[in-house]
């Protein structure tokens, strides 16, 4: 995630905070990023559109590693 379209940032008004707070690292993974390997950078607007709800993906806690690790971490 990285960057916004609208000029809606998680971290100011107009800025994401992956990209705000090390704008080098961003840099240095686009650019190293394969040119064989499509790349997508996915902006904070399309994140609070798509939320990542657990009863969305079928997540449960209790049920494997993953899930307990990502259940509390998620919206139900």
């Amino acid at each position: 995630m990285g960057g916004n379209i609208h000029g809606i940032g998680n971290i100011s008004s107009n800025a994401e905070f992956n990209f705000y707070a090390d704008p080098e690292a961003a840099f240095v993974v686009l650019d190293r990023l394969p040119k064989s390997c499509a790349g997508t950078i996915i902006t904070w607007e399309c994140t609070m559109e798509n939320l990542f709800l657990a009863s969305k993906i079928g997540l449960k806690s209790g049920k494997s590693k993953l899930g307990d690790f990502l259940y509390p971490r998620a919206r139900v």
